[in-house]
């Protein structure tokens, strides 16, 4: 907004850095955008190759090689994994359910061992296990408890609902999830 001359001076002597409206501007500065750079384009390129080729992003890569370590020692290929089919069935459930589900796929229970606690509890449920999501998978009281609510398989494979995946078991995979955050809650309490 230019200034009018009463402005530019001051007991009529002229204050610096301000000029009167009649004066032309000093300096006009005017903000191009670079050229565009073929070589950024190829960095790009290359990067986003280095990438996708050390660090596979793919949430099915993941999820598969997560359910593998949950499950070790034993062998989840010779199964029906359904990793992807789960994962377009995933996009059906609420946001949040979906992250439970996730989350149980990919190991991330806050247990006592997972977070390398100083004391280890056992079992939220009264075996005499330790509270390792690696047991949960296979707890036979949470497999009753479960299947009083909730129709549930008896293989561990399908009530994580990686192997033959229906909404469902995806729900009830966030179920279990809640039920044991909210036990792990009340225990630390």
């Amino acid at each position: 907004m230019p200034l009018d001359a009463s402005l530019a001076t001051q007991n009529g002597q002229r204050v610096p850095g301000l000029r009167s409206a009649t004066s032309p501007p000093k300096v006009e500065l005017v903000l191009c955008p670079p050229p565009p750079s073929p070589c950024h384009d190829l960095q790009k390129k290359v990067y986003d190759s280095i990438i996708a080729d050390h660090f596979s992003s793919c949430l099915a890569d993941i999820v598969h090689t997560r359910i593998s370590n949950l499950f070790t020692p034993y062998d989840i290929d010779a199964h029906n994994v359904q990793t992807h089919n789960a994962i377009e069935l995933l996009k059906k459930l609420r946001k949040h359910d979906a992250m439970r589900v996730i989350k149980t796929w990919v190991n991330s229970w806050s247990t006592s061992d997972r977070f390398h606690e100083a004391i280890r509890l056992p079992c939220l449920f009264g075996c005499p296990h330790l509270d390792r999501q690696q047991h949960y998978v296979f707890c036979p009281i949470l497999f009753y408890l479960t299947a009083q609510i909730i129709p549930t398989s008896n293989q561990p494979l399908e009530r994580i609902g990686i192997a033959n995946p229906t909404i469902g078991s995806l729900k009830a995979v966030a179920c279990v999830f809640f039920c044991i955050s909210r036990r792990q809650t009340q225990q630390n309490n």
